[in-house]
């Protein structure tokens, strides 16, 4: 709670002119506590210009720098952005000590305080006072950066998440249109030869497909509910002869364990031409809060580019994925 106030203070827009009044509220009492140093016994109106002095010379190249040369740094030009930040600096720390200091002090018929001090006393004054405005510009710019860094973060956060929702649908839809029309080609050819067996194909795409469409909404479903989704997929695969048999083994308690929905059905994909003397063998074995899955299979060459970045943003540095030729070994941290 104390860190979102902090944090709210310092990053939202409704809160800026709070910061601009602190900012010069600080930047007031710091030329304040300078000019008590300097002229300590000096009247209430020399006072007042030598404190408007410092101020002003401080406020004025912090808004500079803050509306004319963040765009600079916004645009990666990093060697404009420093000579312009050190020519700033520099220029208004010149105007405060030699310029307008020397005005106030002939005006109001004050000794300076560099008349009674070696030359080399005054700049080495000038450099100290160089390098302090320069470190509460950079202040500033730091906080403004982390502003911008905050927002970039939030939009990166926001392009994963809908890349992440976007991968997940496109996952959801693993029944392609051509094994579809194959299945349902091989149905209808032999629908009078082998009823039975045509029915119970047709029944298990009813039951692939329904997954699909209404389980598959939510974020995670329940284990046992893919392992069903699995056995379906495999025999549609196995009676449009992209393989000769499978083997599905589960070892481990799977009641209440709850995955991503179409987790393990990616992995089971290639661009190899199927060959239907494959066969196909799945062990899946649960252990504490630990998930494996094993698949042996004939394909040399697997397309995983989009199942790494879904397992990245599901279970960032809880998996472990190895893909070789013609073996597959997925662990996952479930709980």
């Amino acid at each position: 709670m104390h860190h979102s106030i902090t944090s709210s203070i310092f990053l939202s827009p409704q809160y800026r002119t709070l910061r601009y009044v602190l900012l010069c509220f600080a930047l007031l009492l710091f030329a304040y506590v300078e000019v008590l140093y300097l002229y300590p016994h000096v009247e209430l109106l020399p006072f007042i210009a030598f404190t408007g002095n410092t101020f002003s010379c401080k406020f004025f190249p912090i808004m500079i720098a803050i509306t004319a040369l963040s765009p600079l740094l916004l645009k990666q030009h990093y060697a404009v952005f420093w000579i312009s930040i050190l020519a700033l600096a520099f220029l208004f720390v010149w105007l405060q000590q030699v310029v307008f200091n020397d005005l106030i002090c002939n005006y109001f018929n004050i000794d300076s305080w560099k008349k009674n001090v070696h030359f080399l006393h005054t700049w080495m004054d000038i450099l100290i006072q160089f390098s302090l405005a320069l470190l509460v510009v950079l202040g500033i710019f730091i906080g403004r950066m982390f502003k911008y860094w905050n927002k970039e973060q939030e939009h990166k956060q926001r392009i994963q998440a809908s890349k992440l929702r976007m991968e997940t649908e496109t996952m959801k839809e693993q029944v392609s249109p051509s094994l579809l029309c194959s299945t349902l080609r091989f149905c209808g050819e032999s629908a009078e030869a082998a009823p039975k067996e045509t029915s119970e194909t047709l029944m298990r795409l009813s039951r692939l497909l329904r997954y699909q469409l209404y389980d598959c909404r939510q974020e995670k479903v329940l284990l046992d509910s893919e392992i069903k989704f699995l056995k379906e997929y495999l025999s549609i695969l196995q009676y449009n002869n992209n393989c000769n048999g499978f083997n599905l083994s589960v070892s481990g308690p799977t009641i209440g364990i709850l995955i991503p929905p179409l987790l393990f059905v990616p992995l089971l994909q290639s661009e190899e031409t199927p060959d239907k003397h494959t066969f196909i063998d799945i062990n899946i074995h649960i252990h504490n809060d630990s998930l494996t899955f094993e698949l042996n299979d004939n394909y040399t060459q697997r397309n995983d580019t989009n199942v790494r970045n879904r397992l990245e943003q599901l279970y960032p540095q809880k998996h472990n994925l190895t893909i070789k030729p013609r073996h597959v070994m997925l662990e996952i941290q479930i709980r």
